[in-house]
């Protein structure tokens, strides 16, 4: 028997946190990334985050108001993103680098499996992205820009 929940039961799922939640901007992996697993949740938020404004969908919670604006993260090593938002790290490089390195079985892994020493990738990227934005370290995102989504409010910090 399988467990596992069916991709609408999926949905539904994130449908009910947004409502529960009410954010106010929603974060997600890039739509072109390089991994499936990271397409299907960037298309999951996008879709759940319509789907919590529809009254007619059903979950515990109601509906709510205002569709959560989506903002794609970069991708790994930032092939093929461009950014249109960058939001300066200088302050919490350091915090961001010793909270990779507690995810032991992911950076042997990478260091294993692609010769890659993750927080130094990590690093280098957010140097690249700060050279980007006149930051020493920054991180880069793009908002979803579909229907009903733009704001002319920054979101971002």
């Amino acid at each position: 028997m399988n467990s596992e929940p069916t991709d609408r039961e999926l949905v539904l799922r994130i449908v009910e946190i947004i409502r529960k939640t009410k954010p106010d901007l929603i974060i997600t992996n890039n739509s072109e990334d390089y991994m499936r697993d990271h397409e299907m949740a960037s298309e999951i938020a996008v879709n759940a985050s319509f789907m919590a404004t529809l009254p007619h969908i059903r979950t515990e919670s109601p509906s709510i108001d205002m569709i959560a604006p989506v903002y794609f993260m970069d991708t790994l090593a930032g092939i093929g993103f461009q950014p249109t938002e960058y939001v300066d790290i200088t302050d919490t490089i350091e915090i961001k680098i010793e909270a990779l390195r507690q995810h032991e079985s992911q950076i042997k892994w990478m260091l294993d499996h692609d010769n890659i020493d993750f927080p130094d990738m990590v690093r280098t990227c957010s140097k690249y992205r700060g050279y980007q934005c006149n930051a020493d370290y920054a991180e880069g995102f793009r908002p979803y820009l579909g229907y009903l989504r733009p704001t002319t409010t920054r979101l971002l910090p």
